[in-house]
């Protein structure tokens, strides 16, 4: 299901955003939806990290390991994979 959205937006920016939607073959309809669906992921993505680094963190907690230990343990782990 589908539902409509009413947003004010400067002129200028809406007659540039069609323009540029145009030359791509879309309208832009499909250019907001594109971006707020990027914009939805990149978020729930951002809060599915950030409550698997909290498990993590207990479970280490649980285990014994102080708070500097976890903070060590998850700098490494983004070093890492940088």
């Amino acid at each position: 299901m589908t539902t409509q959205m009413v947003i004010r937006i400067d002129e200028n920016l809406k007659a540039k955003a069609a323009q540029i939607a145009k030359t791509e073959g879309r309208t832009i309809s499909e250019v907001i939806r594109t971006l707020l669906e990027k914009y939805i992921f990149e978020r729930d993505f951002a809060s599915a990290v950030d409550k698997l680094w909290e498990k993590a963190r207990q479970k280490m907690e649980s285990k014994g390991f102080s708070q500097k230990d976890v903070e060590r343990a998850i700098r490494e782990v983004r070093q890492n994979k940088k």
